[in-house]
């Protein structure tokens, strides 16, 4: 009664797991399933009980399950797997562990199966891989220049470098600089940049201290290159630095009184206004730009235009301006000529950049809103392990920490700073170098909760590391109790008073109680022989009878006195 109870009572635990639970005979039937597993299968008792994998699954499905479960009967090992299962005919990739249990009651040996879906971590990995890869290929094939760096401030916040953290192959072509630069201060990396261009200092310094982009324009005697640069803040004390060589339209626009004399020839929209704002003159290209005002030569143009040139008139300065014509986007330089009373307006398309300019953003927020919507903490950091992206599951995590800037752009030493000495530091680097990802199932401290198990997947990513964690905590405390259940069924195998041997289909000793070693010993002593010879006999006797009885653990008291004298 007390083993009954003791069985309902781990059956009830069964049940109560989240995690499908099957149990397999030595035959491979289907002798228990939990609630779990006829919910996940969405099919009745009466369906599966006593059925086998080939009643379910494809035949090459079952053959591989088959092999498994022999294995564990044979080594008594149990195996972990990643495998793939049809299930109401859609693919699912399940995580399962089979070990072998012993029925210390009947004696009959059992493979006990715990499974977990895990499709949608897997489409969640994958999607993170191609989203890695999209956004990798967009930043490396685009024709702007683009530097991603972390400025560094004195005491004073005052900017004195940045640290080029990564660069696309434009920016190689554009400066011919190398990569080499990665992880280097500028200043390092362009000797003299800091008294060649101080300003430039000072720009980047601001975007990364207020988050507000910027665009700036200026020359580099260092490089012998002029640079339109727009500049982006991705986090706070890191900037996005996307530029173009204008050298050649800087030149251009120093020969503008001659490029006044040939405005025809000029493939560019080009428009002569007066200073009362009427068109003098509009070269073939620039009806684009007319038919948008809804003017000609000698009528006025908008009233905006009006006002941007009696700026520029009262200010000395040229002007610059993007406007959309239809679906082009153009640059615009007002350019004085003073003497003359007039303005030369010459246009620049400038749609390509802006296109691919809009393509990093969205693919930005599509990347973050993916991240977001994840169910497992998905986390991404550059080569050195510094944090470069983390889902909202993933801050959950790190309780002291509540934003996104409290993580991002730190080391993962600053944030787990015992993580060295759990080793995971080291292996992740070590992804990182050979690009082969690893598992890990790890128990973590949490102020609040105790201690949590989480499951580990670290893979690289680009030239960084991409983690996906969950927590299996409650998988964990399943796994202990089904072991402790285990414990107690061994225990009472061996404390039953009938002689018990368990052994294979090889007729090779599992196991054997108390009362069988007594049996041994008592016969061998009878028989004046030696208990390993004694066993031998019984064994070979089993194999003589083996398939005529229907258990693997047989009394064998009788077999014994068969060979008394």
């Amino acid at each position: 009664k007390e083993l009954i109870r003791t069985q309902h009572f781990y059956k009830n635990i069964l049940n109560y797991m989240d995690d499908p639970v099957v149990v397999k005979d030595e035959n491979h039937r289907w002798v228990f399933l939990n609630d779990a597993l006829y919910k996940f299968w969405e099919r009745d008792k009466e369906e599966l009980i006593g059925k086998s994998d080939y009643d379910i699954f494809s035949k090459e499905e079952a053959d591989i399950y088959w092999e498994k479960d022999n294995k564990v009967f044979e080594t008594g090992k149990a195996d972990l797997n990643e495998e793939a299962m049809t299930i109401c005919g859609e693919k699912h990739i399940i995580s399962t562990k089979k070990s072998l249990y012993k029925d210390t009651h009947s004696g009959q040996r059992y493979i006990v199966g715990t499974i977990r879906d895990i499709t949608e971590r897997k489409r969640v990995e994958e999607n993170i891989r191609k989203s890695e890869e999209k956004f990798h290929s967009l930043f490396e094939n685009m024709l702007n220049g683009i530097a991603y760096c972390k400025m560094m401030f004195d005491e004073n916040n005052k900017p004195i470098d940045w640290i080029y953290l990564e660069i696309n192959d434009a920016f190689e072509k554009i400066t011919g600089i190398k990569r080499d630069i990665i992880d280097k201060k500028v200043t390092e990396a362009i000797p003299g940049i800091e008294k060649d261009a101080p300003e430039l200092f000072e720009f980047y310094g601001k975007v990364a201290l207020t988050g507000e982009a910027a665009e700036l324009e200026i020359y580099l005697d260092t490089l012998k290159i002029w640079f339109h640069v727009t500049a982006y803040c991705p986090e706070k004390g890191y900037f996005v630095a996307v530029f173009e060589d204008v050298t050649e339209r800087n030149i251009n626009e120093q020969k503008i009184k001659d490029l006044a004399k040939f405005p025809s020839e000029n493939p560019n929209p080009v428009i002569r206004i007066a200073k009362d704002g009427i068109v003098l003159y509009a070269n073939g290209v620039s009806k684009l730009m007319l038919d948008d005002w809804n003017c000609r030569e000698g009528q006025f143009v908008p009233i905006y235009w009006k006002k941007l040139i009696k700026e520029s008139l009262e200010s000395g300065q040229n002007k610059m301006e993007e406007v959309k014509f239809g679906d082009r986007i153009f640059s615009i330089v007002l350019a004085l000529v003073v003497d003359a009373g007039y303005v030369n307006l010459y246009a620049r398309d400038i749609t390509g950049r802006k296109k691919t300019e809009e393509a990093l953003r969205e693919s930005e927020e599509r990347f973050r809103s993916f991240l977001d919507s994840a169910t497992e903490a998905c986390i991404l950091t550059d080569s050195k392990l510094n944090y470069l992206a983390i889902n909202r599951v993933g801050l959950n995590y790190f309780p002291s920490m509540t934003r996104l800037e409290d993580v991002v752009g730190r080391n993962m030493l600053d944030v787990i700073p015992d993580l060295e000495k759990t080793g995971r530091y080291d292996k992740y680097l070590q992804v990182i170098k050979t690009g082969e990802p690893f598992s890990i199932d790890d128990v973590v401290p949490h102020p609040k909760f105790g201690d949590v198990y989480l499951s580990i997947r670290a893979f690289k990513a680009g030239d960084g590391l991409g983690l996906i964690v969950e927590d299996i905590t409650e998988r964990k405390k399943a796994e202990k109790a089904l072991g402790k259940s285990e414990e107690n069924f061994r225990n009472i195998f061996k404390s039953v008073p009938e002689s018990l041997l368990a052994v294979d289909k090889k007729i090779k000793i599992l196991d054997s109680n108390n009362a069988f070693a007594e049996l041994l010993q008592k016969y061998a002593s009878a028989l004046n022989m030696p208990e390993d010879e004694l066993q031998e006999r019984i064994l070979s006797e089993l194999r003589k009878n083996y398939g005529k009885k229907e258990h693997g653990i047989i009394e064998i008291s009788t077999i014994a006195e068969k060979r008394s004298p």
